[in-house]
């Protein structure tokens, strides 16, 4: 799925949780051997993206958030509402 979402501000969920998870990032570039000035930018645009969906469309939060090499990563708080799951992939 290639499809582009724009990105917008940040929920305060939203920031926490990528504050929290941040070395997903790293992570990521560390197992592609990506130089992290050359290709940050890049990368830290996507997992924003990517935190933004998990909360936004209830739809993916039937998975849980992970990283493309599957480590598993906390779930945002629920906040109250009809939607409740359990995750997404970044």
């Amino acid at each position: 799925m290639n499809e582009k979402y724009e990105l917008h501000p940040l929920t305060l969920a939203q920031s926490e949780f990528a504050a929290k998870n941040h070395d997903l990032v790293f992570q990521y570039l560390r197992s592609r051997n990506l130089p992290e000035d050359e290709f940050y930018g890049e990368v830290i645009l996507g997992y924003l993206s990517a935190v933004q969906r998990y909360e936004e469309e209830s739809w993916l939060r039937q998975y849980r958030f992970l990283c493309r090499d599957g480590v598993r990563r906390q779930q945002l708080p629920e906040e109250p509402g009809p939607s409740a799951g359990t995750g997404s992939q970044f």
